[in-house]
C-alpha cells in the first residue's frame, strides 16, 4: 500500500472539498487545486477591501437600500420594521417620518457640540421627504410615525380650550387681577405658510418647535416658490427655522412678530413626476438640499388589514412620552450641550462629504447636500443619543450626568450607517433620476458597475471599457473619472500591473454576493409586476 491514502480512508471535510473541486488525490496526497487557490485568495483578498458603498441609486444595477438593525437604534428598528410589515410598505421611508416624529417630541433644550473646538451646536430639528408613486401609502407611514405626537398634541389643545374657556370667563367677569391669556402650545400643524408658523410660534418660550405634516409636500416648497409675492422672503424665513433660535417676521400687513425660537421640522411625502417638475426652482438657495430624502419602493399588493400590535404601539407611545420628558444637564442656569465620544464615524462621514462635495463630476444637488451632512450626521447622533436614554429609563435605569452628555459610540456608529446605506444611494437617485442636472461621470459609472455585475469581473482595464462602452472609447481622462467614483465606493481599486497604456482596475468580489442579489431582485419584482399587468388585462 505503501503512501497510498484511499478515500474510506479519509475524513468528511477532506471528502467534501474533493467532490467540491477545491482538492484532488495525488501520488496519495491530498492537494488544492487552481480553483480553491483562487478562492483562498479571493478570502484572503476579500478582508482587504472596504465594504462597497451604493453611490449608484440604481435599483436595476444594484437593488434598492436595505434598513438594519445597525443604522437605527434598537426600539425605533423594532417598530419601523413591525409596521412596514403590516402596513406593506419599504421601511426606509418609514423610517424617516419616524425619525422625524422622534425629533418632534425632544425638546430644542436639548444640543450637540459635534467639535471639541468650536462653539458650533446642532438642535434635534429634521427635514424629511419620501418621493413614492401614486397610491404608495404615504398618508399611512405618516400616521404610523406620528400618532404619539398627534395624541399629545391633542391633548395640549384640549387642555388649552378649557384653560382658555375657564380665562374668558374670569374675563367677563370684570376682575381686574394680572390674568395672563393661556397659550396653546402645539407640536404639529398642517399650515406651512410663515404667517402661521410665526403666530404659533411667537406665543410659545425660548425652547418651543413646531413640526409641520404635508401629505403632499407641494403645498409646502410650492408655498415658498415663485409663484407667492413674498415666496423670496418665505424662503429666507425656513431656511432660518432649519436651525432655530431667536427670529423676527416682518410683513407689511401683519407687522412685527418676534419668535423666541424660531424651530420647524417638516415631515411630508410628494410624487416623483411632482418634484421632478418643481426642480428647477428647488435647489437654487440650499433650502431643498436640507431634506433626508428617500425614494420608497414599490411594493408588491397584498391583504394588508391587519391591526397595530398592542406591545408594539405601546412600546412607541411610551418612547415617545419619554422622549418629551427628558430634559439635557443644566450648567449655569442653561442646558449644557451633549458631547460624542466617538470621532472616527463622524471623521468616516466627513471625508466622503467632502468627495462628494468637491467632485466635478456629480450634480449640484448631491455636491451641495452633502456640504450639509456634518450637521444631519450631528443631529441624527442627537436624536439616537436621547432615544436610547429614553429606552434605557423605560427599562428602570438610572442615568448619570455623564449618560446624559456623552453621546456613544454605538449612537455615532448608527447615525452614520444610516446615512451611508439609507440616505447616499438616495440622494444619488435624487441627483440623477428625480432631479437630474448633468453628472456624466456618474452615468458612465453607473454602465461600468452593470458591466462588472453582469461579468462577475475579478478585474477590468481601460482598454476593456473602452472596447466594451462606445462612450468611453479613447477618452482616458473621462475613465479615470467615472472609475474614481467606483473607488470611493469600493467597488474597485487601481492595481499596480496592467499595460503601460492602460490602466487595470481590480474589482472587489464582495459587489458580486451582496449587489448582484439584490439586483436580481429588483429585476424579478419588475417583470412580475409586468406579467400581473398583462394578465389582469387579459382577464379582464
Amino acid at each position: 500500500m505503501g503512501g497510498h491514502t484511499d478515500m474510506a480512508d479519509l475524513d468528511p471535510d477532506t471528502v467534501n472539498e474533493i467532490f467540491a473541486g477545491r482538492a484532488n488525490m495525488r501520488d496519495g496526497k491530498i492537494v488544492p487545486t487552481e480553483r480553491a487557490k483562487n478562492d483562498d485568495a479571493i478570502q484572503a483578498n476579500r478582508e482587504a477591501w472596504p465594504d462597497p458603498l451604493d453611490i449608484l441609486g440604481a435599483p436595476e444595477l444594484v437593488g434598492w437600500p436595505e434598513l438594519t438593525a445597525d443604522c437605527l437604534p434598537d426600539p425605533l428598528y423594532r417598530y419601523v420594521m413591525v409596521e412596514a410589515e403590516r402596513l406593506n410598505v419599504d421601511p426606509c421611508p418609514l423610517a424617516v417620518h419616524v425619525l422625524a416624529a422622534c425629533a418632534a417630541s425632544i425638546s430644542d433644550q436639548w444640543s450637540i457640540k459635534p467639535k471639541a473646538h468650536d462653539r458650533w451646536t446642532q438642535q434635534p430639528r429634521l427635514w424629511g421627504c419620501v418621493v413614492k408613486n401614486v397610491g404608495g401609502r404615504g398618508t399611512e407611514m405618516i400616521r404610523a410615525a406620528f400618532w404619539p405626537v398627534e395624541a399629545r398634541n391633542s391633548e395640549a389643545i384640549n387642555r388649552w380650550q378649557a384653560e382658555h374657556a375657564a380665562w374668558k370667563a374670569r374675563q367677563n367677569e370684570g376682575k381686574e387681577t394680572e390674568d395672563p391669556e393661556p397659550q396653546c402650545q402645539r407640536a404639529l400643524t398642517n399650515d406651512a405658510t410663515v404667517e402661521a408658523l410665526s403666530e404659533i410660534l411667537s406665543r410659545g418660550g425660548d425652547n418651543s418647535k413646531i413640526t409641520v405634516l404635508a401629505d403632499e409636500l407641494v403645498s409646502v416648497l410650492g408655498g415658498f416658490g415663485k409663484y407667492k409675492q413674498h415666496g423670496g422672503a418665505d424662503r429666507a424665513d425656513m431656511l432660518k427655522a432649519y436651525d432655530g433660535g431667536p427670529h423676527t417676521v416682518d410683513r407689511i400687513k401683519r407687522g412685527l412678530i418676534y419668535v423666541p425660537n424660531w424651530s420647524v421640522g417638516v415631515a411630508g411625502n410628494i410624487q416623483e413626476r411632482k418634484l421632478a417638475d418643481m426642480a428647477r426652482f428647488l435647489v437654487d438657495d440650499g433650502l431643498f438640499q436640507r431634506f433626508m430624502t428617500v425614494h420608497a419602493r414599490p411594493m408588491p399588493i397584498v391583504d394588508d388589514d391587519r391591526p397595530l400590535l398592542v406591545e408594539a404601539g405601546a412600546n412607541y407611545r411610551d418612547l415617545h412620552d419619554r422622549l418629551a420628558e427628558l430634559q439635557p444637564v443644566i450648567g449655569e442656569g442653561k442646558p449644557l450641550p451633549v458631547w460624542a465620544e466617538e470621532k472616527a464615524a463622524r471623521q468616516g462621514i466627513m471625508q466622503l462629504a467632502n468627495r462628494l462635495a468637491i467632485d466635478p463630476t456629480l450634480p449640484v444637488l448631491v455636491r451641495e447636500t452633502a456640504s450639509k451632512w456634518s450637521g444631519l450626521h450631528a443631529r441624527l447622533t442627537l436624536i439616537f443619543h436621547v432615544v436610547q436614554l429614553a429606552q434605557r429609563q423605560i427599562d428602570g435605569e438610572q442615568l448619570t450626568t455623564r449618560d446624559l452628555q456623552c453621546a456613544t459610540s454605538e449612537a455615532t456608529m448608527r447615525a452614520a450607517n444610516f446615512m451611508r446605506h439609507i440616505l447616499l444611494p438616495n440622494l444619488m437617485r435624487l441627483g440623477f433620476e428625480t432631479m437630474p442636472d448633468g453628472g456624466t461621470g456618474q452615468v458612465h459609472a453607473r454602465w461600468i458597475a452593470g458591466y462588472l455585475l453582469s461579468g462577475k469581473a475579478r478585474a477590468v482595464t481601460q482598454h476593456e471599457i473602452g472596447r466594451a462602452y462606445r462612450d468611453l472609447r479613447g477618452v482616458p481622462k473621462e475613465t479615470e473619472q467615472a472609475m474614481a467614483i467606483l473607488e470611493d465606493a469600493g467597488w474597485v481599486r487601481r492595481s499596480a500591473s496592467g499595460r503601460h497604456d492602460s490602466i487595470k482596475w481590480e474589482v472587489n468580489p464582495v459587489i458580486h454576493t451582496r449587489f448582484a442579489k439584490a439586483a436580481a431582485m429588483e429585476r424579478e419584482r419588475r417583470a412580475a409586476a409586468r406579467k400581473a399587468i398583462r394578465k389582469a388585462i387579459n382577464e379582464f
